[in-house]
Formats: C-alpha cells, structure tokens, sequence
C-alpha cells in the first residue's frame, strides 16, 4: 500500500509541477555598465583616467529594471550618487570620467562611440 501512496504522490508532482509558471523579472541589457545624462547614454569601461575636470552631475536613479533607462542621470550598474566628471580636452558628449571609488575614475564612452567600435571591430 505505501508503494501505491509513494506512486501516486511522484506521479502527482511529476504531472503538476511543470503546470507552474515561474515569471522572473530578468531583463537584457545591451550594455552592463550604463549612465545616462545630459540625453546621452555611456557605457562604462575599465579604463583608467588619471586627469578630471568640473563634476558634471552623479546618479540620481538606480535600477536594473530595462524599462527605468529612461530617466537622466540613471545608471543600470553604478550605485546613487555616483559621480561623472568632464575630462579635460574631451567633449562631454564624447566620454565622461565615473568615480568609482575616492579619487578612481574610469573612462565611459558615448554608446554611438561604443557602437561603431563595435561594428569596426567586426568588419576587420
């Protein structure tokens, strides 16, 4: 009788198990390391930047929810109040400096910039 109740009971969660739906809310980023401000979006990088100019602005909005991307000054990696920097000699529009500790900044790119690297990069 307990082999018949075992039975059972394995059929039942065999059957009703993949009847269940599990939603996640897990969202594809082009770019991991995203900063929107000013109407431009950057993509951060690992290069370094010794040299910084006038603060610019910092994160206001953090989320890594996709469809939050269009608020300025959001990021989808860098925490609240992280702060951009101009960097001298290179226009704003281009690249801007992120603070990503005291005094260490990293170089983050105009996602156009990015995008035809990118697409240079394929072509070769």
């Amino acid at each position: 009788m307990k082999k018949v109740l075992y039975s059972l009971i394995i059929v039942y969660l065999l059957l009703f198990s993949g009847c269940t739906q599990i939603t996640q809310n897990t969202q594809s980023w082009p770019f991991d390391k995203m900063v929107s401000f000013n109407g431009n979006h950057y993509i951060g990088s690992e290069d370094a930047v010794n040299v910084v100019g006038e603060k610019l602005g910092s994160v206001k909005y953090y989320s890594t929810n996709e469809v939050d991307d269009n608020k300025d000054c959001f990021s989808n990696h860098y925490k609240l109040g992280t702060n951009f920097y101009a960097i001298p000699s290179i226009s704003n529009k281009d690249t801007i400096a992120i603070e990503i500790s005291q005094g260490k900044y990293v170089k983050a790119d105009n996602i156009n910039i990015v995008l035809n690297r990118t697409s240079n990069n394929s072509k070769s």
